[in-house]
């Protein structure tokens, strides 16, 4: 019994997770330094630079901006 309900509440568990964002296309970075922002505004406070060849997972775009990821766990707009 005790096997049946640890399995529920792993499975119940497992299922609440927040899902990530669902990955458009990926793209490498082109540009020296470039600033990865955590709103899509030139003036937005800047999360992370980028070097050329940096990777990252295209997540949205909206008019010349898009958000990314980058690793794991760090989101923000290009």
């Amino acid at each position: 019994m005790k096997v049946v309900f640890t399995l529920l509440l792993v499975v119940l568990l497992t299922s609440c997770a927040p899902k990530p964002a669902p990955v458009l296309d990926h793209a490498t970075v082109i540009a020296k330094n470039a600033s990865l922002r955590l709103k899509n505004s030139s003036t937005s406070r800047t999360l992370r630079v980028l070097d050329t060849g940096d990777k990252v997972d295209v997540l949205e775009r909206q008019e010349n901006w898009y958000r990314v990821r980058y690793g794991a766990d760090v989101e923000g707009w290009m």
